[in-house]
């Protein structure tokens, strides 16, 4: 193992003239490749380390730069979320190439928000800059919903609150200031079950930043080892980014494990998914940190790391709990099904003839709460797969299912739903979520989603709509004795603010109708592994 030099608070100049600093981590002498993270939540904290180690890359012969972005704790500048972060990140990476220490070869890495830094960086094509690994990455593009017309409300707020906290702290300004008292009080306060409910009444709906600008990700030609996950808030990016490589022809490569965007260790939520699900622990065969340093290996130091002899796609298949390799995203095995609401509460591959729609009404003051899903709220709403029997009880809530299937079905790829609907008021909200029934009743949720309906301009109001729910992905097996399911509402509150809040007004009572007959198909379309399987989903009479 080399000798380690640590310098801290390196100052790096940008093009306007302000200093951003870091801490570089690298062996003592040489000319090494380099690794760049660029990250507004300190240098010198926790989630510094959380993606890699900084020290564990040096002693592989790395030269590490960990940087605070623009505006945030030691660098310079005024912090404004997602500005100027193409060209901080193209300036500090040319910086990196011209040190001494470094031979000209610059890999980038991080997580979330310094995930989004990695993308904005490739942006500029800086020479030097030749591998990514994004993991949970931030962003926005032209396939994606992640900061659509419903963004998610919870993981904003939070988000906007400690950001905005962080920079008054970095003002100098002590814990008796009345700005500081008061967003402690907030971000305290949203630990509290019904918080948001009272900010909103009293405070109305609050400011939130800005979404990051748009990434055209097939115009980027550095390789990425894209890594996500089932219930990260993030997904949708994830899986968009390495489609749009992979048409462009970019060597890149796709794992999405079990976790949620901040809990990677077993269990998740309220499942278990084993030992070999933990990203220390993949597959028992090697850490995250591992499988990144092999990456960089083969495109920083040209080595057979192996990495490029394996599939392209590694992917967690829930229920099963074990990890599987894929020729491409989504995998080729996977038949489009469509299972489609029937009465009765009842969800079948026999397309329904006459039957009349399913009426519920909502309740303006009370929003069905959010449990579990791909949030990144404050606690105690927890992310991940939680018990859904609890929503699933209310009056406001449609749950359709299938029989309790004959042999086990794994749904792996990409999840829609197509919905019939009709409200009395306009523009509405609707929420579908996919869930897995258990034998002793247990009802856990994979993946869902929300769609607003605006009012159609040619109509006169109070129409049946289609709406189409695009619910991400997901990777489970069915066991025999499970039930496929569908749930269907109009809100999942704090993950999303539904109209009827934000619109303000007095609280009222809102009918809703979902139509499944001949004329207007409501169906849950799922990728079905292995055409032999489909038929499995029903039981004969249950049509």
């Amino acid at each position: 193992m080399p000798r380690i030099t640590v310098e801290l608070d390196v100052e790096v100049m940008m093009r306007d003239g302000v200093a951003l600093r870091a801490n570089v981590f690298r062996p003592d002498s040489g000319r090494w490749p380099a690794l760049l993270t660029r990250l507004p939540y300190s240098k010198d904290g926790r989630w510094a380390r959380d993606v890699l180690e900084p020290i564990f890359a040096a002693a592989r012969n790395y030269a590490v730069v960990v940087q605070d972005t623009r505006g945030c704790f030691r660098s310079g500048g005024e912090w404004r979320p997602y500005a100027g972060e193409s060209e901080d990140g193209a300036d500090t990476i040319d910086w990196i190439a011209s040190q001494p220490w470094c031979n000209g070869r610059v890999g980038m890495y991080g997580a979330s928000y310094y995930g989004f830094t990695q993308w904005a960086a490739a942006q500029q094509r800086p020479a030097a800059l030749m591998a990514l690994v994004p993991f949970i990455a931030a962003g926005t593009s032209a396939t994606t919903s992640s900061f659509g017309s419903v963004p998610d409300f919870g993981m904003h707020l939070l988000w906007d609150l400690q950001m905005r906290l962080a920079s008054k702290l970095r003002s100098g300004l002590g814990p008796n200031d009345p700005g500081i008292g008061s967003l402690v009080s907030q971000i305290d306060g949203l630990g509290r079950l019904g918080y948001h409910v009272q900010l909103l009444d009293t405070s109305g709906e609050p400011e939130l930043s800005a979404p990051p600008p748009p990434i055209a990700y097939g115009a980027i030609a550095v390789p990425a080892l894209h890594v996500g996950a089932w219930y990260d808030i993030f997904l949708r990016e994830t899986l968009a980014a390495f489609t749009a490589q992979r048409r462009a022809g970019t060597p890149s490569k796709l794992l999405i494990g079990p976790w949620t965007h901040l809990d990677r260790y077993d269990p998740i939520g309220e499942r278990t998914y084993g030992l070999s699900s933990e990203i220390d622990s993949i597959d028992l065969a090697e850490s995250f940190a591992d499988i990144q340093v092999r990456w960089f290996d083969h495109w920083l130091k040209q080595l057979d790391s192996g990495v490029m002899d394996e599939p392209p796609v590694r992917i967690f298949v829930m229920g099963r709990n074990c990890w599987r390799f894929e020729d491409d995203w989504p995998p080729p095995g996977a038949v489009a099904t469509r299972a489609y609401l029937r009465a009765g509460g009842r969800l079948a591959l026999a397309i329904p003839r006459a039957e009349p729609p399913d009426i519920f009404e909502a309740r303006t003051d009370d929003p069905v709460p959010t449990l579990g899903g791909a949030t990144m709220i404050a606690p105690p709403l927890r992310a991940g797969p939680f018990d859904q029997r609890v929503i699933a009880s209310r009056p406001d809530v449609l749950e359709y299912a299938t029989e309790p299937l004959a042999r086990d079905v794994e749904i792996s790829g990409p999840v829609r739903a197509r919905l019939w609907a009709r409200s009395a008021s306009e523009p509405f909200d609707l929420v579908a979520r996919l869930v897995d029934i258990e034998p002793d009743g247990r009802a856990v949720n994979l993946t869902d989603s929300m769609t607003r309906v605006e009012p159609n301009p040619r109509g006169q109001g109070n129409e049946t709509r289609e709406c189409v729910l695009d619910l991400a992905a997901t990777s489970n097996l069915f066991r025999a004795g499970h039930r496929i399911a569908l749930h269907v509402t109009w809100s999942s509150f704090p993950r999303w603010l539904p109209i009827s809040r934000s619109s303000g007004g007095e609280p009222r009572v809102v009918g809703y109708e979902i139509f499944h007959d001949s004329q207007r198909p409501s169906y849950l379309e799922l990728p079905v592994l292995g055409a032999d399987t489909i038929s499995t989903m029903n039981r004969p009479g249950s049509r």
